[in-house]
């Protein structure tokens, strides 16, 4: 478990939690909780860290969905629990700097949330983590986390194993019904 405080005089970087990662690819369940450093250059490139027995991830109260998802590989991942990663990129948090990767898509719908910024967060988030290794998922549950209706549907049509879909307290745009 890696939990970062807003009290704490140091922020752990995202660097040194894909680093961990990196570093324990026996891992079997991870659990993120904190907003994390955020600091992205458009020129620094993060490693694919393949953990082929993590089961359960849980990413909570973080600006860092994106990274974590898009950089991992877990073969094995069933369960993924995400919580309170809607955020205003307004409050200061930096989100910006990873709101453009290649390979991104516009959303021609423009049916993004209240939270527009942290919608394609982890919707490219998941798609990148579906793309590295398209997991058994059987529990996807998101809980004040919302995605793009596109990214939804890019999800659903590739998690075939989904048994559990839970999402509370969404302010996800009308259309994804």
């Amino acid at each position: 478990y890696i939990t970062n405080h807003y009290h704490l005089f140091v922020r752990p970087s995202y660097t040194a939690a894909l680093s961990l990662l990196e570093a324990c690819p026996h891992l079997e369940k991870f659990s993120l909780k904190g907003w994390m450093d955020c600091e992205l250059s458009g020129s620094q490139s993060l490693p694919v860290v393949y953990l082929p027995n993590l089961h359960n991830m849980t990413l909570r109260s973080t600006i860092i969905p994106r990274i974590i998802l898009s950089h991992i590989n877990a073969p094995a991942l069933s369960n993924l629990y995400l919580a309170d990663l809607n955020a205003d990129p307004n409050e200061d948090l930096c989100v910006s700097s990873d709101s453009y990767e290649s390979g991104d898509s516009e959303d021609e719908a423009h049916d993004f949330s209240r939270s527009p910024w942290s919608d394609q967060a982890t919707g490219m988030g998941l798609r990148k983590l579906i793309a590295h290794c398209n997991p058994p998922l059987k529990v996807l549950d998101m809980l004040y986390s919302d995605m793009r209706t596109k990214d939804f549907n890019h999800i659903f049509n590739h998690l075939t194993e989904l048994e559990e879909f839970r999402i509370t307290g969404s302010d996800m745009s009308d259309t994804v019904i």
